[in-house]
């Protein structure tokens, strides 16, 4: 089982598709991608632990930050289904709000990113297309699945 992530700045990988998470702009509704390892900040993300004292499940609330500066300071991925009934296959975009997501440990090191209250995961379910999307979640699927890589406390 993987162990809870604590606040710091991170990489985050797909490992299905080993891709990193990447901000393609500072523009309200920008599509999230992902991208090839290039080391830049679009592909820093700031994870900082919300879950309550005592906590002790293994779904784990974090919110996800981008650690580029836009209009109001450090800006979030967030996808429209929480302000809008969305459905599977819904592209993640880039938004001015913080963005709460459930972070639920694998055994392979891994996390699945969930919105809260909801069944849907983050994932890159196309090997040529590489929009991150919503996807009903199924278990030990790889392109649900995500690596979250120390750059920075």
């Amino acid at each position: 089982m993987s162990s809870l992530l604590t606040d710091g700045v991170y990489k985050i990988e797909n490992i299905g598709r080993g891709l990193m998470l990447d901000l393609k702009g500072l523009q309200e509704g920008t599509t999230i991608e992902g991208h090839s390892d290039n080391g830049s900040v679009a592909q820093q993300w700031i994870i900082t632990d919300q879950s309550q004292p005592g906590f002790t499940f293994s779904r784990q609330t974090v919110t996800i930050q981008s650690t580029v500066a836009g209009p109001t300071g450090m800006d979030s991925l967030l996808q429209k289904y929480r302000c809008y009934l969305q459905d599977s296959g819904e592209r993640v975009l880039y938004t001015m709000k913080k963005c709460f997501v459930n972070v639920l440990g694998a055994s392979d090191d891994g996390f699945s990113v969930y919105y809260e209250n909801n069944n849907l995961v983050l994932a890159i379910p196309s090997r040529t297309q590489p929009e991150v999307k919503l996807e009903n979640f199924t278990a030990g699927n790889a392109r649900q699945m995500w690596r979250f890589i120390r750059v920075e406390s």
